[in-house]
């Protein structure tokens, strides 16, 4: 199974801790919460909640590691990480799907970027480009913001374990 990170576009703070609860037990070790251009709340003051939310669901479901929150001022914080894996952005329009690019080559590390509902800005699309990270959609359909890290990890986990067998 690859080291899956969400790159999460700031919703509103009671739905990252969903997104938190969702992924955390599906095996998400990183979550960056990234302020975009449709981003309206400020959730610097709730990154400690978020951590302790993040270990409390660690331990309940048993998971091997302990998750890490990060807070970046915008997508191109993190496309100019050194760290950041193989990063996939989830766009309903793209032209490939999550497991025609996954099916044959899984990365050991995968960062999967999640939109705002109403999706990226023209802007970010552009960034995106400009550091060549590939789109995606989801086979399954679209899905709410706070909903689509965790299906697609989801496909993930089913990707590699159909490898495995």
């Amino acid at each position: 199974m690859p080291e899956i990170s969400i790159v999460q576009s700031v919703i509103k703070p009671h739905l990252l801790e969903e997104v938190i609860k969702l992924c955390v037990p599906v095996g998400v070790q990183t979550f960056f919460f990234a302020k975009t251009d449709k981003s309206q709340y400020n959730i610097e003051k709730k990154i400690q909640r978020f951590n302790a939310i993040a270990l409390s669901v660690a331990e309940q479901s048993e998971v091997a590691f302990i998750p890490k929150i990060a807070l970046l001022n915008g997508i191109e914080d993190f496309c100019k990480l050194k760290d950041k894996g193989f990063p996939i952005v989830l766009e309903p329009f793209a032209q490939q799907s999550i497991m025609s690019l996954l099916k044959n080559t899984m990365p050991k590390k995968l960062s999967i970027m999640v939109g705002p509902e109403g999706g990226f800005s023209r802007k970010e699309i552009e960034i995106f480009k400009a550091y060549n990270i590939p789109f995606v959609f989801l086979n399954t359909g679209m899905f709410r913001s706070e909903l689509a890290g965790f299906a697609s990890t989801l496909i993930v986990r089913e990707l590699v374990s159909n490898r495995q067998q």
